[in-house]
This record gives structure tokens, sequence and C-alpha cells, in this order.
């Protein structure tokens, strides 16, 4: 049995418009605790991704001791532009594909995130973290089997996520 991304994919997108200074980007992000922003442009449509590495890219960092205490002062330039650091034209894979063309997005293209739409509408975005939390649900314990990371180099390891995951309607 096949797991679509809509059953995994976030609804809730969050968005930041291309012309919006990054700083307030970032702002969105740590507020809402999350890595990845759709940016749209002046007609509302999706036109771009932003992750925090993206983000990153554009802030400078200076680390400083106070009395003792670690304080980092992050500065962006105050010309910087969400649009100036966005990936562009953004991946997207349909709502119905299979949680594994979204694995094999993500490891072929290196990336931890994509947006899922149907057609031209965007309906959501998938990430690393919510195909984890598919991971965890394959592994919990309740077959009472234990899961070391030595488990992961022998065959029998994804033999037995394989059977889990049918098991388990996944």
């Amino acid at each position: 049995m096949t797991t679509t991304l809509t059953k995994e994919m976030s609804t809730n997108l969050i968005t930041v418009n291309k012309a919006e200074i990054l700083h307030t980007a970032y702002r969105i992000m740590s507020a809402n605790r999350i890595r990845h922003l759709a940016v749209t442009n002046e007609f509302n449509e999706i036109c771009g991704i932003l992750s925090d590495r993206d983000v990153q890219r554009g802030m400078s960092s200076q680390v400083t001791n106070i009395f003792g205490m670690r304080v980092e002062d992050l500065k962006f330039l105050p010309d910087s532009k969400v649009g100036d650091y966005m990936t562009w034209p953004p991946k997207m894979i349909s709502a119905e594909s299979d949680l594994r063309d979204a694995a094999q997005l993500f490891l072929d293209e290196k990336i931890s995130a994509v947006l899922i739409a149907d057609g031209k509408k965007v309906e959501g975005i998938i990430t690393t973290d919510d195909l984890l939390r598919v991971l965890l649900k394959l592994l919990n314990d309740k077959d009472g089997i234990t899961h070391k990371i030595s488990d992961f180099f022998t065959k029998d390891f994804l033999g037995r996520v394989s059977q889990m995951a049918s098991d388990s309607g996944l």
C-alpha cells in the first residue's frame, strides 16, 4: 500500500512576498518555528521557496561575551530582499504522489522541502521533518522490536521497515 502526500503534508502554508525584506522572513520563520516559506509575487502567486539556509546566506553574525554570557548579534543588510535569496522556481510535486517520490526528490535534489500542487494550485508543503514523522510511526515499538542504528546496515532492516509499513497500512 502506498501513502500519498496528502496524508502527511502541512496544509497551513505560510508565505512571504518576494519584495519583503529578508529580516521579516527570518522573524516569520522564528515566530512559527518553521524552516521554509513559500514566496509569492506581486500577483500573490507562488514563485519560489525560502529556506532557513537561504536566510542564513543573507545574514552576518557577531558573537560577543558580555558578563560571561555569549551574545549573538544577527544583522541583515537593510536592502536584502526575499527575492534575492529565494530558490526559484520552487520544486513541486503532485498531491497524489507517493511519499517515496518526495523522499527520492529530496535525495536527488539535495533539498529539504517541496511544495505540493494540484495542477497550478499549491496546496501545501512536505518537509524532511514530515518524512521523519512517518519513519517514527513505522519504527514505533508496538511490535516489540527494538531498532538500533547498527540494524540500519543490515539487509534485514530494510525488509523489516517495508513489512512494518505494509502491516501499518502506510
